[in-house]
C-alpha cells in the first residue's frame, strides 16, 4: 500500500514540475494570477461571494456559502492529518506576477494537500452547477486548480482532491435542500457552528524564540 502511495506521489510530483516549468507570456501571468488568489480566505469572501449574491441573488449566495463551509470543514482535518508539504518554493519560475511569496505551513490551513483555494472554487462551481444546470461551471474549478499549481504553491494531486471536495459540498447541499431556496436562519445557524469549528480546529501561534 505504501508503495503505491509513494509511486503515485513521484507521479504527482513529476507531473507538477512539467506545468510549474512553463513559461507563458506576461498577460497570461496576469489572467492566470486571478486563479492564483481570488479562492483563498479573502478572494473568496471579498471577491467571490459578493459576485455570486450579485449575479445570482441571494438564494444561490446562500446555498453557496453553505457549499464552501462544509468543504472546508472536509479539508482541513485532511491537511492537518496529511501534513503533505508545499513544493520548494525557492524553486520557483519567476513569473510576470508575484502573489504573496511563501506560505507558513505550520498555520492552520498551510499544509499542502488538499488545496483549500481549489476546494473554494469546486464548492462555487458545484453550487452554480445545482443552481442552473450548467457544467461549463466547472471551469471555475479548474481556473484556480490551475492557477495553484502553476504559481508554486500546490502539486496537481492536491488541487484534484480539493476541487473535488468542493464539488462534493455542493453536491451533498443539493441533496440535503434539494430545489427549496436556503433559509436565512439555517445559513446563520450554520455559520455559528462553522466557527467554533475553525477555532476549535485552529493550530496555535508560532512561539516566539528567546533571545
Amino acid at each position: 500500500m505504501w508503495a503505491t502511495v509513494a509511486a503515485l506521489d513521484t507521479i504527482d510530483k513529476r507531473a507538477t514540475r512539467c506545468i510549474q516549468r512553463l513559461e507563458l507570456y506576461a498577460a497570461v501571468d496576469y489572467i492566470l494570477a486571478a486563479g492564483g488568489f481570488s479562492f483563498g480566505w479573502k478572494g473568496t469572501v471579498g471577491i467571490v461571494l459578493p459576485s455570486v449574491f450579485f449575479f445570482g441573488g441571494r438564494d444561490m449566495f446562500f446555498f453557496t456559502i453553505l457549499s464552501a463551509m462544509l468543504g472546508q470543514i472536509f479539508c482541513r482535518p485532511i491537511k492537518k492529518l496529511t501534513h503533505r508539504t508545499r513544493p520548494d518554493y525557492s524553486k520557483r519560475i519567476p513569473r510576470a506576477w508575484n502573489l504573496y511569496g511563501k506560505i507558513r505551513e505550520a498555520s492552520s490551513d498551510g499544509y499542502s494537500f488538499p488545496s483549500g483555494d481549489a476546494m473554494s472554487g469546486g464548492a462555487v462551481a458545484g453550487s452554480l452547477i445545482h443552481a442552473t444546470g450548467s457544467w461549463w461551471w466547472l471551469a471555475l474549478a479548474v481556473y484556480p486548480s490551475f492557477g495553484r499549481v502553476y504559481w508554486h504553491y500546490h502539486y496537481i494531486g492536491d488541487v484534484l482532491s480539493g476541487a473535488g471536495l468542493g464539488l462534493a459540498a455542493a453536491a451533498i447541499n443539493a441533496q440535503i435542500f434539494g430545489t427549496r431556496p436556503v433559509a436565512g436562519v439555517e445559513v446563520t445557524a450554520c455559520l455559528v457552528l462553522f466557527v467554533a469549528f475553525m477555532k476549535f480546529t485552529a493550530s496555535p501561534p508560532p512561539k516566539e524564540k528567546a533571545n
